[in-house]
């Protein structure tokens, strides 16, 4: 419990506050340099400590982060002009450089002095890695930047993502220093039978009330808690805070992954919580987190989802889940299924963190034995608060590399002492294989059609979750809408090839054409820009879920040839080699409800068919372009809007052709997909994997069985010919034929 005087010193951020003060003496993360994608692009509304900023790149591409009201009379920067080096308010024309200097006054007189006695508040930035830093203290020469591991490892290895969380930034905080509540609000639900033996969640699910240790560090606190394992064995989740706002909660095992929280203060009410982790295909369960039949642990899936950003102060990283919806609560989900009915550990989180209010009143608080880590950081905090009040330098600020730290889970020992025994495998920068329990090392790939379903149930969920995505569709954008293994790669590699003149400076396909379903396994954002123009993206969405308002390319392929080559693509890297034969695969998932992932490919052509006579669509067929890759270079061209010259057509056609792509394998097959879908199911890797196989047509006439070959006709007649008339593929194709043909 905390007096209200104490309570205010630990949550007021403002210019003059203490603790606003003290997080001052640190570099602070402002934004992602994405928010600025280009020189001279729009000022953006940022607000920070409670102060209202604006931020803004040059055309060399610094950055500039300003008071939003202009010196002269206080009208607001963000309808400033971003010129050149500078950004100039529209009222008077008075123009301020990165460093605040007024460079321009068009007002007064030709020979007046008067400009350089004029400058605006502003903070010196910096950017590494994807994040854009500034200091907001009073040294005229700033601290190094912290030696985090996410934000120093090259950008492609590592992901970051921030979302608004509407309270004060120290009750967001407690929650990550909170080390009891993963096993009630996120695994509550979750028996011990439900988890692998020996894994990290069994032990966390077997004892739900751990014993607590916590101790003071350089660079902030570090608590471990701690549960009986094996015979004379404790297995550890190691928890630590570092100085002004950063938590590093258990990921996984020990050593085995960076992962950096950051509870950012906007002012007093509202925080950006801030996620850097390495690798960026981490999702947000933890090492072992699955059922033994493959299975995710009710409570602990569910994709953070984003409202459209807006201009406004508190109008960035907006969740759809709030207090306005409550969350999304599911009742009956609660009853049956999950602890909570709320979807994903971090919307669990964000529900009962601003359910206390915007600043909870800690004088009512009765804080019990699994808190001392949360008494002690905020002991520390005021110390330090106050410390900076008498002119002493906070904990950390000149010394980086402080910040070179690891959490995590390790079993040690039942007569380790914990501290000493971590102590090699908490340094960042390295690998520590040994400090992974073996239930946890063990991978498996599904070996039985009831195992790969229930894998597919994961999957099923993030293509659910794309569907609804808060996206800002652009007329001019492109779809690439197929049923998997229909050509969709194949088609990707056209469209880029006539929006870039053939270009190939890309390491995968999908890094230039994004899988828009699977943006969030890749911690990519769809809504940001392209290498080239138009955006074009790759769906196996049904028509009803995929974002309306674009242009749609529908590659259409026999259904019996998608088949084979959908077996093919899952043998031996989704599921075990051979396991299942492929007739089995044929009527457990392909003619059987409800599919893979995406769900059935009848329902996928009845669901894009009525767009086929429409100007926004094109339809062509994967035979087709096995039989003239040309021809259908040139439609898709024409659809794209494109004048090309015969020579140029010629270049993406060859670039297109299955000869060419075989020889550039490496950029075809998939890789960002297939490690996030290794992670996703924990999976050994799939390394070995060949994306681009054969593209034969009729290969399933010697494929499948007779039997299996009468079931899909019986299908094709009950699903597509009831509904659409075509007694067969072929006569589909032949009417499309006919179209393109007019």
């Amino acid at each position: 419990m905390l007096s209200p005087e104490e309570n205010d010193l630990l949550t007021r951020v403002g210019p003059g506050t203490p603790m606003g003060e003290l997080m001052r003496q640190y570099w602070i993360p402002a934004l992602m340099s994405s928010e600025l994608p280009a020189p001279e692009g729009p000022p953006l509304r940022l607000r920070l400590l409670g102060e209202n900023l604006i931020a803004f790149r040059t055309i060399s591409g610094k950055v500039g982060l300003l008071a939003h009201a202009c010196p002269h009379r206080g009208a607001s920067l963000f309808f400033g002009r971003n010129e050149a080096e500078g950004l100039r308010c529209v009222y008077h024309g008075w123009k301020f450089d990165v460093a605040g200097r007024c460079v321009d006054m068009p007002t007064e007189p030709a020979d007046s002095t008067y400009a350089q006695k004029v400058r605006a508040r502003a903070y010196p930035c910096t950017e590494r890695n994807g994040i854009i830093w500034t200091y907001m203290g009073p040294r005229e020469v700033p601290p190094p930047l912290p030696d985090l591991e996410p934000n120093l490892l090259p950008s492609e290895q590592t992901r970051v993502w921030t979302a608004l969380r509407e309270c004060n930034w120290l009750q967001a905080l407690d929650g990550d220093l909170d080390a009891a509540h993963l096993g009630l609000l996120h695994l509550g639900s979750v028996s011990p039978e439900q988890v692998t033996p020996g894994s990290f969640d069994y032990y966390t699910v077997t004892d739900r009330a751990p014993g607590h240790k916590v101790i003071d560090t350089e660079y902030g606190t570090m608590s471990g808690t701690y549960r009986l394992a094996a015979a004379d064995t404790y297995y550890w989740r190691i928890y630590q805070f570092l100085f002004p706002f950063y938590a590093l909660i258990p990921p996984g095992a020990l050593g085995q992954q960076a992962l950096v929280r950051a509870w950012v203060p906007i002012d007093d009410t509202h925080t950006m919580f801030w996620n850097m982790s390495v690798p960026p295909t981490r999702l947000p369960v933890e090492e072992g987190r699955v059922r033994i039949n493959a299975q995710p642990l009710p409570g602990t899936t569910g994709w953070v989802e984003f409202l459209p950003n807006t201009t406004d102060w508190l109008g960035r990283w907006r969740l759809k889940g709030d207090a306005s919806n409550d969350y999304f609560v599911d009742r009956e989900v609660q009853r049956t299924v999950s602890f909570t009915g709320i979807g994903g550990v971090h919307l669990q989180d964000k529900a009962v963190t601003e359910s206390m209010g915007r600043i909870v009143d800690r004088a009512h608080e009765h804080l019990g034995t699994t808190d001392e880590m949360i008494i002690r950081t905020r002991r520390r905090l005021m110390r330090a608060a106050l410390d900076v009040q008498a002119g002493i330098a906070p904990p950390a600020v000149d010394n980086p590399e402080l910040y070179r730290q690891r959490s995590a889970g390790v079993i040690l020992p039942g007569s380790a002492d914990w501290v000493e025994a971590t102590e090699k495998v908490r340094q960042a920068f390295a690998s520590h294989p040994e400090a992974v329990p073996p239930a946890s090392r063990e991978r498996k790939r599904p070996a039985t059609l009831e195992e790969f379903a229930a894998a597919d149930e994961h999957m099923r969920m993030v293509v659910h979750t794309a569907g609804r995505r808060a996206f800002q569709t652009r007329p001019t954008d492109i779809f690439i809408a197929t049923f998997p293994k229909c050509g969709t790669t194949w088609m990707q590699q056209i469209v880029h090839g006539l929006r870039t003149g053939g270009s190939m400076d890309f390491d995968d396909i999908s890094l230039v054409v994004p899988f828009f379903e699977m943006a969030p396994l890749l911690g990519s954002d769809p809504d940001m820009p392209q290498v080239a123009e138009p955006r074009a993206f790759k769906t196996h969405l049904r028509r009803d879920v995929a974002p309306k308002g674009g242009r749609y390319i529908c590659v259409l392929r026999d259904p019996g040839d998608a088949l084979v080559s959908w077996y093919h693509y899952v043998n031996g890297v989704l599921v075990e080699r051979d396991a299942i034969a492929i007739d089995d695969f044929a009527r457990g998932v392909f003619l059987s409800a409800p599919g893979g992932p995406w769900g059935r490919y009848w329902d996928h052509l009845r669901s894009w068919w009525p767009l086929h006579e429409r100007e926004e669509a094109l339809f062509v067929c994967f035979e087709q372009m096995k039989q003239d890759l040309a021809d259908v270079v040139a439609r898709v061209a024409r659809f794209m809007g494109l004048d090309a010259d015969g020579a140029f057509l010629e270049l993406v056609a060859r670039q297109a052709s299955f000869e060419y792509m075989h020889q550039h394998g490496r950029q075809f097959d998939g890789k960002p997909t297939l490690r996030a879908l290794d992670t996703l199911h924990e999976r050994p890797s799939g390394e070995t994997w060949v994306k681009l196989r054969s593209g034969r047509v009729g290969d399933h006439r010697h494929a499948l069985s007779a039997e299996t070959q009468e079931a899909l006709s019986a299908t094709w007649q009950r699903e597509i010919e009831a509904t659409l008339g075509f007694a067969s593929y072929d006569e589909l194709r032949a009417h499309l034929a006919s179209r393109a043909r007019r």
